[in-house]
């Protein structure tokens, strides 16, 4: 029994691996679920863990809506279809008190870089190549100071069966260059005990 299971829970893996989509093909499956005066008006995209596939299964998309509460629509997509529309905040690691504005909106001429070529941006710049890395996340938003939308890539590593957070990089949507890389290596070396 513990065989069958092991093999359905590799299968499982192999079919999400395939089917697991980037952030612009998600969100052109979100954009089919907000009203036409929003489309285009994209303020932040969030590439969720996933414990299955190392890239997102379910991405979270922020669009600017004047007539939503907070002026925010959230649509939340897996594997290609919506699970979840909502109105209102949606803000990781920081505490949201005001409504969602126009100047939030990341302009589509700067989105070239899906979230699967910032992940390869990343890889190739830090040497990551021979790392087995277990997850990652995005996120994509406007920069605070430039105002030019960035991926925020964070990275985690198996180490021993473990999964560990080796840092994060963060890359230029429009170029795909990366901007700001802080990846520790050193916490997927075993340390000798003396």
């Amino acid at each position: 029994m513990k065989r069958i299971f092991l093999c359905s829970l590799i299968l499982i893996q192999a079919l999400l691996a395939e089917k697991a989509p980037t952030a612009f093909e998600a969100l052109k499956s979100a954009e089919n679920h907000i009203a036409k005066e929003s489309l285009g008006k994209v303020i932040q995209i969030n590439g969720e863990r996933d414990g299955v596939t190392l890239t997102p299964s379910t991405w979270s998309f922020v669009f600017f809506d004047l007539n939503a509460r907070q002026q925010g629509r959230i649509v939340t997509v897996r594997a290609g279809k919506p699970i979840e529309i909502r109105d209102g905040y949606f803000e990781i690691d920081k505490l949201r008190m005001a409504a969602y504005k126009a100047d939030e909106v990341m302009t589509p001429a700067y989105l070239k870089v899906d979230s699967n070529q910032a992940l390869q941006s990343v890889i190739k710049s830090a040497g990551l190549e021979k790392v087995k890395l277990s997850t990652v996340t995005f996120n994509l938003a406007k920069d605070n100071g430039a105002r030019l939308p960035y991926w925020n890539v964070r990275l985690f590593a198996d180490k021993n069966g473990k999964e560990v957070d080796i840092g994060y990089a963060v890359v230029s949507a429009e170029t795909g260059g990366v901007i700001e890389s802080k990846i520790d290596l050193q916490k997927l070396v075993d340390k000798k005990k003396n």
